[in-house]
């Protein structure tokens, strides 16, 4: 991580989006299911794919998945922790390893990551990933608030 004010502010802001999609995700959970533990299981499996899917693991998944992991905010602010921590970086390779990767931007690349011009210029620009992890946390969020609510009415009456 590079020791900037910056890197640390965005490093921040994912960890909490992560670490409030997580307890949306406990909420939401309990609020379907009568056994806590039974929920505990469940979410820390959901949480547990999500990881998976978000590239770090597996790289390469079927279309399918792919499409799926974009529901996740693991997936938008995985890619930007990847750009946080490997953009601009250098590596020493003494040519013993099976893949010698010299930069960030070859990291970057073996995990379809994409390149810096990507990031900032491409298609969708880091705002973009910043905007959609905002996007998709908040959707976990309200909707852990109307499973909330949904039970809350049915103990009601």
């Amino acid at each position: 991580l590079q020791p900037t004010a910056l890197a640390v502010a965005q490093f921040s802001y994912i960890a909490w989006t992560f670490l409030v999609t997580g307890e949306a995700l406990g909420v939401l959970f309990c609020t379907l299911f009568d056994e806590i533990g039974f929920s505990v299981n469940v979410v820390s499996v959901v949480i547990s794919f999500f990881g998976v899917m978000a590239g770090f693991i597996s790289p390469t998944m079927p279309r399918g998945l792919v499409m799926l992991s974009y529901a996740s905010p693991m997936r938008w602010g995985a890619y930007l922790l990847m750009h946080i921590a490997f953009e601009g970086e250098q590596f020493d390779c003494d040519g013993t390893a099976v893949q010698c990767l010299t930069t960030g931007e070859e990291v970057l690349e073996l995990y379809n990551f994409g390149s810096r011009d990507n990031y900032e210029h491409g298609r969708f620009g880091g705002r973009f990933f910043y905007g959609m992890t905002a996007v998709v946390t908040a959707a976990f969020v309200l909707v852990a608030v109307a499973s909330l609510r949904l039970r809350a009415l049915r103990l009601s009456h």
